[in-house]
């Protein structure tokens, strides 16, 4: 489902971030460690299409998105990738259900308010659907931010530090939600993070190296 094959990005004259090869099949979670400056987020963003790489491949269910030009690959990247942020960037102005259908129509896709209901439900936040990001709970803006990445039943679904500031009850809520709605989706999930409690449920680890 996501293949990442020679990479290597650069800024000026070094190295922010390089992998040979990582395939991550449909459904199959992996994490993305190593120390601060080894290029995680960087290659998070590489795999989400957010940047594009120096040098090599990426691929999402079989389309390269070096291929694309920058219009088709934000057209891409809203149907097929799913996204948590570390600072997960609700929209303020928007209820929580709004968030979602605001991600349907970002992607060109039919905005389904039943759809977006019960991606609420399955994540146990429907109650939440019509209350503004500002009055949620941490958990809960948490599973708000799950359900925006996986409403558009994405290919891959990246997170970025997504357990950073969360207790241990939350942080085993979070990782074992985005490893349910992936298996769901058939996206493969990649989680780009410090935290040594993601270790203990995601078996495949992958570690970066310090970038020179």
């Amino acid at each position: 489902m996501l293949s990442l094959q020679a990479i290597r990005h650069r800024y000026d004259d070094r190295t922010a971030a390089r992998v040979e090869v990582l395939d991550l099949a449909a459904g199959e979670p992996a994490l993305l460690l190593g120390p601060s400056g080894s290029g995680k987020t960087t290659l998070l963003h590489i795999a989400a299409g957010l940047l594009r790489p120096s040098e090599g491949l990426v691929r999402i269910g079989g389309q390269s998105l070096t291929a694309l030009d920058d219009i088709a690959l934000d057209r891409f990247r809203g149907r097929h990738v799913g996204i948590v942020f570390q600072r997960l960037h609700l929209i303020g102005s928007l209820t929580v259900l709004q968030n979602l259908l605001a991600a349907q129509y970002g992607a060109g896709l039919p905005v389904d308010i039943g759809h977006g209901r019960a991606t609420l439900a399955a994540l146990g936040i429907e109650a939440q659907a019509d209350v503004l990001p500002a009055r949620l709970s941490q958990g809960q803006a948490q599973r708000a931010a799950v359900a925006r990445a996986t409403v558009n039943r994405p290919q891959l679904i990246v997170a970025d530090e997504p357990t950073a500031s969360l207790d241990d009850r939350n942080a085993d809520a979070v990782l074992n939600l985005l490893q349910a709605h992936a298996r769901a989706c058939e996206a493969a999930l990649l989680i780009a993070t410090h935290d040594a409690r993601a270790k203990a449920c995601i078996k495949r680890q992958i570690t970066l190296e310090a970038s020179a």
